[in-house]
């Protein structure tokens, strides 16, 4: 548990770091969407996990509710860059509270869209256990629009396709609301997309909600993050994601020790969990996006096998 607080205090002392410089504007909307997904190949159980975009005209971030609600705890927590370094209990306290929290039990992986330069940003990890940063361009996206027509929540939507990989993606947008984005790494549409889904229907997204009047502001609390974790190229990305899903496939607990092993100086191995089951491997796996089914567009499952 010590361990685990000191994660903590360094990965948000990073962010908060960070949020000085990165202030984005004035959220104009929030999208609540659902993401409904196959994790396993020969498996055909599905499930869901509730996520955030908020967004305005220049840049957006889609996060799990779980992440974005603590986010707005530490922004009500009244910390800077400053303060941290002077009010260390105060802060460990404050860690104390996010702990407590929910975590993301699925995806944890926060996007951010920057609609100036159409960079993508993905930030794949959770805490220290798998930290992979990669980025792609919305322009990489070539969007067939087409002529079919269906209704959203009263929204007139058109269909559109993409290749994302070895994706076929369909998406339905509404022009009536006027921004370039969506769930997940995709936008690049005129209009936000309000579902979204592959050929095979192994990933499903769909809106639920929007708050268009929204009283939050857009901080990127990662835009130092290629400094501090740097890019990784795809090839490094399969390769981390095979070496820790061996491990939780093997039974180890990668929570263990995170910001050590972080720095590269582990105390110990890893230790073994106690009562290691299949359930618990698989809520491990889903929760550390290491499943069968990831929306990578670089990853190939034989390729980490």
């Amino acid at each position: 548990m010590k361990y685990y607080f000191t994660s903590i205090f360094f990965f948000f002392s990073f962010c908060y770091t960070s949020a000085q410089e990165g202030k984005k504007g004035n959220a104009k909307l929030l999208c609540y969407y659902t993401h409904s997904f196959q994790p396993w190949q020969n498996d055909t159980s599905r499930i869901e996990g509730e996520f955030i975009l908020s967004l305005n005209e220049k840049y957006s971030e889609y996060q799990s509710i779980q992440n974005f609600n603590k986010g707005i705890v530490l922004d009500k927590g009244g910390l800077n860059g400053n303060e941290i370094s002077t009010q260390v209990s105060a802060f460990t306290s404050l860690a104390r509270v996010i702990h407590e929290m929910p975590d993301a039990k699925t995806n944890d992986i926060i996007i951010r869209k920057d609609q100036q330069n159409k960079n993508v940003y993905v930030n794949h990890g959770y805490l220290f256990v798998t930290r992979n940063l990669f980025i792609e361009s919305l322009n990489e996206l070539e969007w067939n629009v087409t002529d079919e027509i269906r209704l959203i929540h009263d929204f007139k939507c058109y269909k559109a396709l993409s290749e994302y990989g070895d994706y076929t993606i369909i998406a339905w947008f509404a022009p009536e609301i006027p921004f370039s984005d969506g769930s997940y790494t995709f936008g690049g549409l005129p209009g936000l997309i309000l579902e979204l889904y592959d050929e095979q229907r192994l990933h499903h997204f769909t809106i639920h909600k929007v708050d268009n009047n929204p009283s939050l502001l857009l901080v990127d609390r990662w835009q130092n993050s290629a400094g501090k974790f740097g890019i990784k190229t795809s090839k490094k990305i399969i390769k981390e994601i095979g070496k820790k899903r061996k491990l939780v496939e093997l039974g180890y607990n990668l929570e263990d020790d995170q910001l050590s092993r972080f720095f590269g100086q582990p105390t110990s191995p890893y230790p073994l969990i106690e009562d290691f089951t299949s359930e618990k491997k698989d809520e491990l796996l889903i929760k550390y996006s290491l499943y069968d089914n990831l929306l990578f567009k670089f990853y190939k499952l034989e390729k980490i096998q």
